[in-house]
Parts: C-alpha cells; sequence; structure tokens
C-alpha cells in the first residue's frame, strides 16, 4: 500500500484519508502490517493509526520503524514511543515488544549501534535526556 503506484504498490491509499474510506476489501485482512518508515511523512497521524489499525485481522500485529527524535529534516514528525504506547493501550491492543536503536554516525565505527528493549511508562513523565545524551 502506497499513495501512488510510483514504487509499484498494488493498493494505493492516501493515509491521510478517514480510515473508514479504506477500500473495504483491505479491512480486517492482514495479520501483520508493518510501517517501515511512512508514519513520520503523513501529516495527519490519527487517520494513518487509524488505517493501519483497520487492516489488522483478529489478533494481528503492527511493527513501526519510526524516527523518535534527533532526525531534523526527515519527515513532518518525530514520533514519540509514548504515542504509539498510548494509542495502541487506547485501542485495546497488546504491547508485545518495542525497543529503541539508537546510532551516532559521529562515532568513530559509524556502524556501532545499540537496541535496547523499551516498556511503556520506562521513560517517566515528562523526562528529558531518557533516550541518552548520545541520541
Amino acid at each position: 500500500l502506497d499513495f501512488s503506484p510510483y514504487e509499484g504498490a498494488e493498493v494505493t491509499f492516501d493515509l491521510n484519508r478517514s480510515p473508514l474510506e479504506l477500500p473495504l476489501d483491505l479491512a480486517s485482512r492482514f495479520g501483520i502490517v508493518l510501517n517501515g518508515g511512512t508514519l513520520e511523512h503523513v501529516f495527519h497521524v490519527p487517520n494513518a493509526l487509524g488505517s493501519i489499525t483497520r487492516l489488522l485481522r483478529a489478533g494481528g500485529s503492527v511493527i513501526h520503524i519510526v524516527p523518535a527524535h534527533n532526525s531534523v529534516d526527515h519527515g513532518f514528525y518525530q514520533i514519540n514511543p509514548t504515542l504509539l504506547f498510548d494509542y495502541y493501550e487506547a485501542a485495546g491492543f497488546d504491547i508485545l515488544e518495542a525497543a529503541s536503536f539508537c546510532w551516532d554516525p559521529n562515532l568513530p565505527n559509524s556502524n556501532e549501534s545499540r537496541i535496547s528493549p523499551v516498556q511503556p511508562g520506562s521513560f517517566g513523565e515528562g523526562l528529558l535526556g531518557a533516550l541518552g545524551p548520545e541520541t
């Protein structure tokens, strides 16, 4: 699914549109939906999240790969993990797993990265710098 057929998408749909406009044959069809870096490029995030969850059949899973912060000039938004935790909790979903991926291109070996598990609420309330000074 993509905004246009430019890169070979079989289904075109603008995620800014209402989830109720999603073609009926796609609703509740998929066991897994991968958002591999789209959400931050969609202006109307609530509609996009609604469409993503509408695509899922009962018991389905969503995988989001989104920039959390320090991604200046990439998309419209830097997605806070709290947005996803709170959205899925309010929508009645279980959070199976969450992780943060930290990469610093300024390190001597720029291939170094860190993947850390993240639990809902682990950043505290308004805790600045929770992801660390290097991110």
